[in-house]
Formats: C-alpha cells, sequence, structure tokens
C-alpha cells in the first residue's frame, strides 16, 4: 500500500477570476493539513496572561500567499495583497478556508460571537 492516498494530491489546478469583463488565469495547490495549520499559527497569538488574538487578515495572506504559485501579476506577497482590488480580492476569498473549520459562509456577527466564545 502507498502512502499517496494519504497525501494532499500535488496537482496544480486552475482559478479563474475576472476583472473588468477579462477572465484571468491563477494556478493553485491545493491545501494540505500543515499549510492550514501554519497559517493558523501564524494568526493567533497568546499573550502573557493567556489571552489571544487572531489575526484574520494575517490568516488569509498567508494562505493565498501559499496556495497561489502562478498569477498573472507574478509573486503573491502580504504587499501585494495589501493593495489587491475590492472585486478580485472578494473572488479570491474561496480559496481560503474558515479559521473556524467551517467550510460554509458565516454571518459576520455570528464569526465574532464564535471567537469570543473560545
Amino acid at each position: 500500500m502507498g502512502i499517496e492516498k494519504f497525501l494532499v494530491d500535488q496537482r496544480v489546478e486552475d482559478f479563474k477570476i475576472k476583472v473588468k469583463d477579462e477572465e484571468f488565469i491563477l494556478k493553485v495547490k491545493p491545501l494540505s493539513w500543515g499549510m492550514r495549520n501554519k497559517a493558523l499559527s501564524e494568526a493567533i497569538k497568546i499573550d502573557k496572561d493567556g489571552q489571544y488574538k487572531i489575526d484574520l487578515d494575517g490568516y488569509a495572506k498567508y494562505i493565498l500567499c501559499a496556495r497561489i504559485v502562478e498569477a498573472p501579476w507574478g509573486q503573491t506577497s502580504f504587499s501585494f495583497l495589501n493593495n489587491l482590488n475590492p472585486e478580485i480580492g472578494d473572488q479570491l476569498n474561496s480559496l481560503i478556508p474558515s479559521i473556524w473549520g467551517v467550510e460554509k459562509k458565516a454571518e459576520e456577527g455570528e464569526l465574532l460571537k464564535n471567537a469570543l466564545k473560545e
């Protein structure tokens, strides 16, 4: 029995975005368990009092930088994403799994409520 069945398929996939009636193709790699955990580790910080803060922006940017391997703009970086057109950012959001481990979209108030519970 090979280990391949336990690993993420490394095939790069096409992801289409539309910008002002023009379509572009990005090449994205699948999200592995390790990649998601690394993004969570970068996003969650615990202070000396045991309080933690979640950097949702950093989480999203980490995932996008790790997943997008080829794009019309070149390398995807935090600084590039900081200046990204919101229309494109909204399309890229589907590449980012929920930080809460729930794949369906939740209302903003629900996310905040869940964050405060934990």
